[in-house]
């Protein structure tokens, strides 16, 4: 049991340190958004080679 209250309060000093606000959500934010920019580009393409989807592989 103490051993895992050590573990449990590690962990809950681990998540402390992360300032999600300010690190974790805008990295996903950004990699989400460079996704969006990806599809928007592979869309572009398809369309202007007359593909639809993945119909070429």
């Amino acid at each position: 049991k103490k051993l895992r209250e050590k573990f449990s309060n590690n962990g809950i000093e681990f998540a402390k340190k992360f300032d999600w606000e300010k690190k974790i959500i805008p990295k996903w934010l950004k990699f989400l958004s460079i996704l969006r920019i990806l599809e928007n580009l592979l869309i572009m393409v398809e369309r202007s080679w007359g593909f639809r989807g993945l119909d070429f592989l």
